[in-house]
């Protein structure tokens, strides 16, 4: 067993094929088109609504191709570059599975990406990932796609700020942990670090980050953090636990000023 590194440009959970265009580019860019195993897209572009997600054929299908690659190699860490959001499901239930659920994942971003199909008014997938990976139940097919699923203490939100309706009511029920960008540079990560299992996720959608300074997500949201936090995070995680993966994920911009600020992050994704 070894680690993973995938290209999942999957676009059609956002409704957008900039965040194609933008995975694309990232890849080119951090030159590492040889250094990805790459999930191909179906090339049927024409996206309609079933089972209340936006462009379910597609996804469907090519989730299939994403579970069957992780499966055939049983690797010991993955990282991913994408797409949106809805890349993670297949990776992190299958390090989940792996590591018997001594593992906690730090989902960085602005968004909870936590509502369901029916209560999504976008319908778009890339909202409802973290929901699909802590609750079974809202679609068969998707549900057989993921390895495992999380409990609600795996998982810390950081630099959320801006949540749908139904997600705060999903937190609160679920007593989720969350903090917001204020929180999450003010504290010492040593003091949420400790509460971690061993094993650890890093989710980074781009729009964790302040979108008046970093404008080149689908969803850039103001007043988030740096990347110098999310740099520090990561290297505090590494010298007290082990990153079993870490995604780069909703980069939406063929714009190279933009890409070139992944590089610390991308770095750390080759050599997990």
């Amino acid at each position: 067993m070894g680690d993973m590194n995938i290209f999942f440009p999957q676009w059609q959970g956002g409704g957008n094929r900039a965040l194609y265009i933008g995975a694309a580019a990232a890849r080119k860019g951090l030159n590492l088109k040889s250094r990805l195993a790459e999930v191909k897209m179906v090339s049927d572009e024409t996206l309609v609504v079933e089972n209340n997600i936006l462009g379910y054929r597609q996804i469907v299908e090519q989730m299939k191709e994403l579970h069957k690659k992780i499966e055939d190699n049983h690797p010991a860490s993955i990282f991913t570059l994408g797409g949106g959001c809805d890349a993670e499901l297949a990776p992190i239930s299958y390090l989940n599975k792996k590591y018997e659920g001594d593992f906690s994942v730090l989902w960085l971003d602005a968004h909870g990406d936590l509502n369901s199909p029916e209560s999504s008014k976008s319908k778009h997938f890339h909202g409802m990932p973290l929901r699909f990976l802590l609750e079974a139940g809202h679609d068969e097919t998707i549900d057989n796609l993921c390895f495992s699923n999380l409990s609600p203490e795996q998982v810390l939100l950081l630099g959320v700020r801006d949540l749908d309706p139904p997600e705060k009511e999903f937190i609160e029920q679920h007593a989720m942990r969350s903090m917001t960008p204020e929180e999450v540079i003010w504290t010492e990560p040593g003091e949420w670090i400790s509460t971690l299992k061993t094993n650890v996720y890093v989710h980074v959608d781009l729009d964790v980050l302040d979108g008046k300074k970093y404008p080149y997500t689908l969803c850039p949201t103001d007043n988030g953090l740096q990347m110098l936090h999310i740099v520090q995070i990561i290297n505090k995680l590494q010298a007290e636990r082990r990153i079993v993966g870490l995604s780069i994920l909703e980069y939406a911009s063929p714009d190279p000023a933009g890409i070139q600020e992944l590089k610390e992050i991308a770095a750390v994704g080759l050599w997990i």
